[in-house]
């Protein structure tokens, strides 16, 4: 089951779904590139910054694509189904095979 079921305060600054994020939150993703604000190098001027939804940044997308994994003894993380037993949304798979895309203010899958 996912660890993420439903919708919670920021466990970075507190913040409350709908709410921008505290000054210096380590969850804040910056709206140009998606990374962490506090890791990017991004010119964000013209781009408003993004509220805490209540998820893990890339929890929604991963769901949407059906992104899984679960932590298998002696094989670290392998694929699965989200019904599976210990299964959690696939945030590393996220990162490597979609892409951010400003516009819409999420991954979308990588043609």
């Amino acid at each position: 089951m996912p660890l993420w079921e439903s919708q919670m305060d920021c466990p970075g600054c507190g913040v409350a779904p709908g709410e921008y994020h505290h000054s210096a939150c380590v969850l804040e993703q910056c709206p140009a590139c998606g990374v962490p604000y506090q890791s990017c190098e991004c010119d964000t001027q013209g781009f408003e910054r993004l509220v805490w939804t209540g998820f893990w940044p890339g929890v929604m997308e991963c769901r949407e694509f059906g992104w899984y994994v679960r932590r298998v003894e002696g094989e670290n993380w392998v694929r699965c189904a989200p019904d599976h037993p210990g299964a959690i949304e696939d945030l590393t798979r996220l990162l490597r095979e979609a892409a951010w895309d400003p516009e819409q203010k999420r991954h979308q899958r990588r043609q």
